[in-house]
C-alpha cells in the first residue's frame, strides 16, 4: 500500500508541475493575450516583468525563510487565487475601464511570476521529502514530458477562448495536485525515505542554529560538499540555454514543426531525448554523493551550446533534428537544476527555503540579465553564449579537479557507503519503528549519540534507549556488531536473521 501511495504521490507531482509549466507557457504564447502584449510594448519586453515576479518571490524566500515556512499553508491556499486572478486581470486588462489597464496588466504578470516560483519550489520540497532520489529525477523529467505534450495539444487544438479559460483554471488544478501529493507523502511518513528527510531537516535546523542562517549555502554541507558552485553552474547554464531555445522566454515552441502531425512528432522526439538523457546520466543510485556526479549532465549542456552556436544545418531535416535536440537539452537542463536542489535538500545541512530562494534567485537574475541586455543582439548572441559557455566550462573543470581532491576522503567513506546500501533492508527486516529508523540511519553513518541527539532534538537518554531497542531487535550487543551485520554479504545476513535473538533464548 505504501508503494502504491508513493507512485500516486509521484504522479500527482509530475502532473501538477507539468501543468504549472503549461500555465506559464500559455501566459506567453496564447494568441488571446496579443492585445495586452501589443498595448504594453512601450514598456519593453513583457518577459522582464514576468521574471521580476519570479525574482521577487526568490528574494522573499532568501530574506525571510522562517516567515515563509511559518506561513506556507496560507501561501499555498492564496497562491492559486492570486495566480488565477492575475491571469484574468492580464487577459482582460485592456477590455475594461474600471482600473488603469496598463497598471492592471503589469501587476498581473508580476504577481503571476511570483506565484510560479512559489509553486515550483513547493513541488521541489515535496519530492525531496517524500521520494527517493531516482524517483525524484524521474518525476521532474516526467513533468517536463507532460508539459510538452499538453501544451502542444492546447496550442494546436484549443480555441483562443478555451485556452484562456484553461489558463485561468490551471492554478487551482496545480494547487489541488500539490495538496494531494503532500497528503500522500504524509501517509508515507513511516517509510525510510521520509524518516531520512525529516532527520535531514532537523539536522539543517540544528546546523543553522549553530553556524548561522547561511550555513550550508556559502559553506560546506554536512557531507563536506559546497552547494553554491553546482547550483550556480546549473542556474547559469539553464538561463543561457533558455535564451537560445524555442521553449525559453515565451518563444514559439518547435518553430520548424508547422502542422499538427509533424508538431506532435517533434514533441515526441523532444520527450524521448529528454527521458533518455535523464535515464542514462542519472541512473547511478549513489548520484549526488560526490561533486563530480553531475558533470556528465553539464557536459551535455555545453555540447548543446556549441551545437547551437556552431552548427549551420544544411537542410530542413537537419535543422529539425537540431531544434529537437536543443529543445530537449533545455528540458534536460531543468531536470539537472532541480535534481541538484533535491540532492542537497535531502542531504541536509542547508536552510531549505533560503537555499531554494538562492538557487531560483540566481537562475531568475541571470535570465533577467539575458532578456534585458542580450535578447535582441541577433548573431552577436553567439559570442555572448560562447563566453558564458567558457565560464561554465571553467567551473566544471574546477568541480572535476575537486573530485581528485576528494578521492582520498571518498576512499575512507566507501565502507560507510556500503552500510548505507543495506540500512533500509535491515530496518524493514527487523521491523524498526519510525523513530528507531531515524536513529538507526544516523547510527549506521557513524554518528555519535550526542550528534543524533542534536540532529533529532532528543535527549541523550532517549537516544540511548532507542539504540538499546535497535540492538535488541537486530540481535547484537554493541555498535561494532551492528556494523558487522550491515557489512555482511547477503547470505551471511540471511543466516544471521535466522539465528534466535537473545530475548528468544
Amino acid at each position: 500500500m505504501q508503494h502504491i501511495r508513493s507512485y500516486r504521490a509521484a504522479a500527482c507531482i509530475a502532473l501538477g508541475w507539468g501543468l504549472l509549466a503549461v500555465w506559464a507557457d500559455l501566459y506567453g504564447h496564447m494568441p488571446a493575450l496579443a492585445i495586452p502584449y501589443s498595448e504594453l510594448s512601450s514598456f519593453g519586453n513583457m518577459r522582464i516583468f514576468w521574471l521580476t515576479g519570479l525574482l521577487a518571490m526568490s528574494c522573499i524566500m532568501v530574506a525571510f525563510p522562517q516567515r515563509v515556512k511559518q506561513h506556507a499553508g496560507a501561501l499555498q491556499f492564496a497562491a492559486p487565487f492570486i495566480a488565477s486572478f492575475s491571469t484574468l486581470a492580464f487577459a482582460a486588462s485592456f477590455q475594461q475601464s474600471v482600473l488603469p489597464p496598463q497598471a492592471l496588466a503589469l501587476t498581473g504578470i508580476v504577481a503571476s511570476g511570483a506565484c510560479y516560483t512559489w509553486f515550483a519550489c513547493s513541488f521541489c520540497l515535496v519530492i525531496a521529502r517524500t521520494t527517493s532520489l531516482r524517483a525524484a529525477i524521474a518525476t521532474v523529467a516526467g513533468s517536463l514530458i507532460i508539459k510538452i505534450f499538453v501544451f502542444h495539444a492546447l496550442s494546436l487544438l484549443a480555441s483562443d477562448s478555451a485556452a484562456t479559460v484553461v489558463a485561468i483554471a490551471l492554478p487551482f488544478v496545480v494547487a489541488a495536485l500539490l495538496k494531494a501529493a503532500e497528503s500522500l507523502g504524509r501517509k508515507n511518513a513511516e517509510q525510510p525515505n521520509a524518516a531520512l528527510a525529516d532527520s535531514a531537516e532537523a539536522h539543517a535546523a540544528n546546523v543553522t542554529a549553530q553556524k548561522g542562517p547561511w550555513a550550508g549555502i556559502i559553506s560546506p554541507t554536512s557531507e563536506g560538499d559546497w552547494p553554491f558552485p553546482q547550483v550556480a553552474i546549473a542556474a547559469v547554464a539553464l538561463a543561457t540555454m533558455r535564451a537560445i531555445t524555442p521553449l525559453g522566454f515565451f518563444g514559439d515552441p518547435l518553430n520548424l514543426f508547422t502542422n499538427i502531425p509533424v508538431s506532435l512528432l517533434g514533441a515526441l522526439g523532444v520527450c524521448v531525448i529528454t527521458g533518455a538523457l535523464s535515464a542514462i546520466l542519472f541512473a547511478n543510485k549513489r548520484l549526488g554523493e560526490k561533486s563530480a556526479d553531475f558533470l556528465p549532465g553539464f557536459l551535455v549542456l555545453i555540447f548543446a551550446f556549441f551545437a547551437s552556436a556552431g552548427i549551420s544545418p544544411s537542410n530542413a531535416v537537419t535543422a529539425a533534428i537540431l531544434e529537437m535536440f536543443i529543445t530537449a537539452a533545455e528540458a534536460f537542463g531543468h531536470v539537472l537544476f532541480w535534481s541538484i536542489l533535491v540532492v542537497f535538500i535531502r542531504r541536509g545541512g542547508v536552510a531549505t527555503y533560503r537555499f531554494l530562494g538562492c538557487a531560483t534567485g540566481i537562475y531568475n537574475a541571470i535570465s533577467l540579465i539575458w532578456i534585458t541586455f542580450f535578447f535582441d543582439l541577433g548573431i552577436a548572441n553567439n559570442a555572448v553564449i560562447l563566453c558564458v559557455v567558457f565560464a561554465i566550462l571553467t567551473l566544471v573543470v574546477w568541480l572535476a579537479d575537486r573530485r581528485g581532491v576528494q578521492q582520498p576522503q571518498q576512499a575512507a567513506a566507501d565502507a560507510g557507503s556500503e552500510l548505507v546500501d543495506r540500512r533500509e533492508e535491515l530496518a524493514n527486516r527487523y521491523a524498526l519503528s519510525p523513530r528507531e529508523r531515524e536513529v538507526f540511519m544516523m547510527l549506521a553513518q557513524g554518528r555519535s549519540r550526542a550528534h543524533i541527539s542534536n540532529a533529532l532534538v532528543l535527549s541523550e537518554g532517549t537516544v540511548k534507549t532507542h539504540i538499546s531497542h535497535i540492538y535488541a531487535k537486530l540481535g547484537v550487543s554493541n555498535k561494532q556488531e551492528m556494523l558487522d551485520l550491515l557489512l555482511a554479504n547477503e547470505e551471511n545476513g540471511e543466516d544471521r536473521a535466522a539465528q534466535p535473538k537473545d530475548g528468544d533464548r
